[in-house]
């Protein structure tokens, strides 16, 4: 019996020891194609101007609000004399209206992940949450309320007569002349989403869809290498109007070529200083140095929202003096696109109006901004919705902003 179990255990040790080489075989196998692989990816991303596969990755994966931390950004500093916010309680409804049935507010704010919900009436906070982990100094991504900024900066620029409505965007990079259509869209038509430029907000779900253009334009390192393969036209300027984040890019840059300083640079002496920003801001570039995206990515914490659509409510005065003429407002508290959208909402330089006389700023997974001058109110929401319901919610707070406070 001993020599049978030493025989036996001599014929198993050629087979183990074949098994762990192919093992080793293939393993190894695996980690060099998965090395020339993710080499290869690297090599990809830097040709396209897009970030590290790492960093793309985290970046298509991330919740709106982890967002901040994931792209380079130029600061924006609070100033030494914040406005002064007084407060006092209101009591909110105990349910509202929302996407056809009652619900409590508690669950609204729940379900639609909320991560920041203010109520401001007659320049006084009567109501102010927080999701827990949310501070009220946490930068709080914009997503599109940048393109209300954008549009604010333009006004004043044309104030100050360094741009005008038919300025062309060619006469400030002539770099990207192209000889044909594109070579006539002017800071009128980006304004009022009329340029025609082919590059459609058909928004992706995870990196599946990155490689449309307009996820290309989000994650892009490389800002004017984007535009130079994405000059091709649809229609003429004025032909035709659509929501575009494009146009809003396009604008943006003008302002900031025409303004001698970057969108963030503006931002702090145009709007923050005079409206008396509070807390750490800043706007998400396309690399260090580079050029603000300015159809999105603007950071800053909810009160400072709340003062933002208190230039609205006042009539583009900030606490600080005027950041925006009566005249000049009257292109921002009016809308030039009476329906412009499935919700019949009007639209015009980059400021929505949902309702007669009331305006709104309006961003992807529910960045809202609701400005209701019958009752002096300003409503601010920031969330981390993914599958946001912007209209949905807008109503909602369009009930709590006309509702006397209770």
């Amino acid at each position: 019996m001993a020599n049978k179990s030493k025989a036996e255990t001599t014929d198993k040790r050629p087979a183990t020891s074949k098994w762990v080489r192919r093992t080793f075989k293939v393993s190894r196998r695996t980690s060099y194609t998965l090395a020339i692989v993710f080499a290869a990816l690297w090599v990809f991303t830097i040709a396209v101007r897009y970030p590290n596969p790492v960093m793309s990755y985290r970046l298509a994966m991330a919740t709106p609000s982890d967002s901040v931390r994931l792209q380079p950004s130029r600061p924006i500093d609070p100033t030494t004399t914040a406005s002064v916010f007084n407060h006092s309680e209101e009591g909110m409804p105990a349910t509202v209206e929302w996407q056809g049935e009652k619900v409590a507010f508690s669950d609204w704010l729940t379900k639609t992940s909320t991560n920041a919900f203010i109520v401001v009436r007659g320049g006084t906070i009567t109501h102010e949450y927080y999701a827990p982990g949310i501070s009220p100094s946490q930068q709080l991504p914009s997503y599109s309320i940048a393109k209300s900024v954008v549009g604010m900066l333009a006004w004043q620029l044309i104030d100050e007569g360094k741009l005008k409505w038919s300025t062309k965007f060619v006469s400030l990079f002539p770099e990207l002349k192209t000889g044909d259509n594109f070579d006539l869209v002017t800071l009128g038509s980006l304004l009022d989403m009329g340029a025609g430029v082919n590059v459609s907000d058909d928004y992706p779900s995870g990196p599946s869809g990155w490689g449309r253009p307009i996820a290309q334009m989000y994650a892009t390192t490389d800002i004017m290498y984007f535009l130079r393969h994405h000059r091709a036209m649809d229609t003429l300027p004025g032909i035709r109007h659509e929501y575009r984040s494009v146009d809003a890019q396009l604008a943006g840059m003008m302002v900031a070529k025409a303004g001698g300083a970057s969108l963030a640079e503006l931002t702090q002496k145009k709007i923050f200083a005079p409206m008396g920003g509070e807390f750490k801001a800043s706007w998400a570039v396309d690399r260090d140095g580079g050029w603000e995206k300015g159809f999105c990515c603007l950071n800053m914490a909810p009160r400072d929202y709340a003062r933002l659509g208190l230039i609205m409510l006042n009539n583009g005065k900030g606490t600080h003096g005027t950041v925006i003429s009566p005249k000049a407002m009257t292109h921002l508290t009016n809308p030039t696109l009476p329906s412009f959208s499935d919700d019949h909402w009007g639209y015009g330089s980059f400021v929505w109006h949902p309702y007669p006389g009331t305006s709104s700023f309006d961003g992807l997974h529910e960045q809202l901004v609701l400005i209701e001058p019958s009752t002096q109110t300003v409503v601010v929401k920031l969330s981390d919705a993914l599958d946001g319901h912007n209209a949905a919610s807008i109503e909602v707070m369009h009930q709590i902003a006309k509702t006397a406070a209770l």
